[in-house]
């Protein structure tokens, strides 16, 4: 599926979601293989929320699946799972990664799924070999997620995160 702009103003999106009541929330969407395309210039972003009436329930997304699809003049793309790779320049035992506005309908970073290092994680000179324990929906919009490690160390990892429970 193709989906085209011809002449509309930045803040148009593609698919909008208008809650008319507290509590809604979006459980089973599947957004895959479409093409997003602006011709007459960039528009900021192929979904929204119109909270004119509501917003969305984010803690209750279930199952909701955005990949595969292919962004042209969109200025934040979007993806669920979203993964991210996060370069940490100097030691720090707390790292802070910002999903924001990667996910969904401004969704919340709530379910980590996997934390992969990129070569060698370093602690001063020397190589550490644990993971660290991640913290979910941090930040004020809870779109960051927290790694804490044992020690201050730097490097990258690939990390990937859903805005939505998965099951």
């Amino acid at each position: 599926m193709q989906k085209l702009r011809d002449d509309v103003t930045s803040w148009f999106s593609f698919l909008v979601i208008k809650p008319y009541g507290p509590g809604h929330f979006v459980h089973g969407l599947t957004m895959t293989g479409n093409v997003f395309r602006s011709i007459n210039g960039p528009i900021d972003r192929a979904e929204s929320v119109d909270s004119t009436f509501a917003t969305l329930n984010h803690s209750k997304a279930r199952n909701v699946v955005v990949q595969g699809n292919t962004f042209n003049a969109i200025s934040e793309p979007i993806y669920n799972p979203c993964i991210l790779e996060h370069t940490q320049a100097s030691d720090t035992q707390t790292w802070t990664v910002d999903f924001a506005p990667s996910l969904p309908f401004n969704g919340r970073a709530w379910t980590v799924k996997a934390v992969v290092p990129v070569g060698a994680i370093q602690s001063g000179c020397a190589n550490i070999y644990e993971l660290p324990h991640s913290e979910a929906e941090q930040g004020g919009s809870g779109s960051q997620v927290k790694l804490n490690w044992s020690r201050a160390c730097r490097r990258s990892v690939n990390l990937t995160e859903r805005m939505d429970n998965p099951t």
